[in-house]
């Protein structure tokens, strides 16, 4: 009974800190939208000096939006170990009963259901995936209304019976139903990627055209930044041997890319495997992984334009999976084995990996570069003695730099063996500068729009590994995984802060999805423990 009123007032004080940093959140970013207004028009001149006029229209600057970001998450574990040094101190003494507890947490989901009922039915979000008015006679907003209460009334309880029941049989049945699931849908996803010359006519080519450009030029035995360009990363130059022997044509190149693809998720699934301990839950998120993060836009995308337009359309947009998620998932596969076992040779692989991956892509490339990095410097702080504390942080840093200058490096002396040229980092970051600086194709972020569950489901992200060294209580393999996770969620959610279109808020949901998997997997730890 102890155990339980300990559990309760722990979860009532996370609780009230989650809500107090929402609180801060939005008063720091109001406080930087009433003081700073930085000259967006100047930006603008800029770009008229190197972009050709008809073009203009598509720069959108945000450095105010960029401001706020930055300025958020550099405040962060400052306002979150803060809240967490305060609330814990001033509710010392203090038990919450049953009766506050329970009624603490219906408000939270009645709050929550009246929020997400105003962001559905607003006007301005009538066209978002969910409830689009098509098919037909048949609108999406009811085959929408149909999954959900399917799931809420259907498969939610019968998962929850499963998971608890001591009917092995059934749970053996479930779960071999579950992995058919998953071996289907892997299966799907392969094939609906894959498609030769003659199909190309079906295919959303201002998507694909800049990801096999490319390709045509270093088959070419050119190469990238001294001869030709690619938007999107070193990418090319990384598969350019795989390419040389099989040779390329449309078939070949979505073959290889649907392979990574799928490697993609298979990586997404052992590392999800390898934390989480109830099958049920790990199937279950898995599929939740797949269908949300990307099987959701692509059903849509195909019957919007099959069923409403008569026209059967291919939308591979390769540019995000798998080039933007390829490392990413790698390091998490690697960096679960070093957080369990300290193994070392996952340790160098995740340095090695992690600056390769700038190099395959430089936005997501050093996200992970950085939150690996972190993740390291976080699990150095438990030691107390101080000089070793500063010597392991010094020695991750060290590797981590000695790690990018070296494959910086080997890159350099390739491209100079075959172009007898020096690289120019400024060509590097050309596309950078256009996206990031200047604004290209961006959009502004909506205030009342569904991205908003991801800052709450990050911050909590933060306090679990935060309050692990404010109660001095050493994290395990969970907590680093937990708070790499999280870095990585945060750091690619400037791909939407800079481009807050409907369909990019999918493309950046997968960190939160694997934490909410996580946590269902502890809690239930915890309820079969204690119920």
């Amino acid at each position: 009974m102890e155990n339980i009123k300990k559990l309760n007032k722990i979860f009532f004080l996370d609780l009230i800190i989650v809500i107090l940093s929402c609180f801060s959140f939005v008063f720091l970013n109001y406080l930087i939208v009433k003081f700073i207004h930085p000259n967006t028009q100047s930006i603008l001149n800029n770009i008229k000096d190197i972009i050709i006029p008809v073009q203009t229209l598509r720069f959108i600057p945000e450095p105010l939006e960029k401001i706020q970001y930055i300025a958020t998450i550099f405040f962060a574990p400052i306002i979150i170990f803060s809240l967490i040094i305060i609330v814990y101190k001033l509710f010392e003494n203090y038990t919450p009963s049953n009766k506050l507890l329970y009624s603490v947490f219906f408000s939270f989901l009645i709050i929550t259901g009246v929020f997400f009922a105003y962001v559905f039915l607003k006007d301005y979000i009538n066209n978002y995936i969910y409830i689009y008015n098509g098919f037909g006679n048949f609108s999406s907003k009811h085959f929408f209304l149909f999954g959900f209460f399917f799931y809420l009334f259907f498969i939610c309880p019968l998962s929850y019976y499963l998971v608890f029941t001591r009917r092995k049989f059934l749970q053996f049945i479930f779960i071999f139903f579950l992995s058919i699931t998953v071996i289907v849908v892997l299966i799907s996803i392969f094939l609906m990627n894959i498609f030769n010359l003659g199909m190309i006519e079906h295919v959303k080519l201002f998507h694909f055209n800049p990801v096999y450009y490319p390709f045509t030029q270093i088959i070419q035995d050119k190469y990238l930044i001294i001869d030709t360009f690619s938007a999107y990363g070193l990418y090319p130059e990384f598969l350019r041997p795989i390419f040389n022997v099989i040779g390329l044509n449309v078939l070949k190149f979505t073959i290889v890319f649907s392979s990574l693809t799928i490697i993609s998720f298979l990586l997404a699934f052992f590392f999800l495997k390898n934390i989480i301990k109830n099958k049920i839950i790990l199937l279950c998120g898995y599929l939740s992984f797949l269908y949300s993060f990307y099987l959701q836009i692509k059903l849509y995308l195909f019957s919007r334009y099959s069923i409403n337009y008569n026209v059967f359309d291919i939308d591979t947009y390769f540019q995000y999976v798998p080039i933007r998620i390829f490392f990413i998932l790698l390091v998490l596969f690697l960096a679960g084995f070093y957080f369990k076992n300290h193994n070392k040779i996952s340790y160098y692989g995740c340095h090695l990996l992690s600056a390769l991956a700038i190099l395959w892509n430089f936005e997501t490339g050093l996200i992970v570069f950085l939150a690996w990095l972190l993740t390291l410097i976080y699990q150095e702080l438990y030691n107390h003695n101080f000089k070793s504390k500063i010597k392991k942080i010094a020695q991750h840093m060290l590797i981590s730099i000695i790690s990018f200058s070296g494959i910086i490096f080997l890159y350099s002396f390739y491209i100079y063996l075959n172009t007898k040229q020096f690289l120019d980092p400024i060509d590097f970051f050309s596309t950078i500068v256009l996206f990031l600086n200047l604004g290209l194709g961006a959009i502004l972020l909506k205030f009342f729009h569904p991205w908003l569950i991801l800052p709450i489901i990050y911050i909590i992200g933060l306090l679990i590994p935060i309050k692990k060294i404010v109660t001095q209580k050493k994290a395990n393999f969970k907590t680093k995984t937990v708070l790499l996770v999280t870095l990585i969620g945060i750091g690619i959610f400037s791909y939407y802060q800079g481009r807050s279109h409907n369909y990019t808020l999918y493309g950046i949901t997968y960190p939160a999805i694997f934490l909410l998997t996580i946590w269902a997997d502890s809690l239930l730890k915890y309820v079969k423990r204690y119920k």
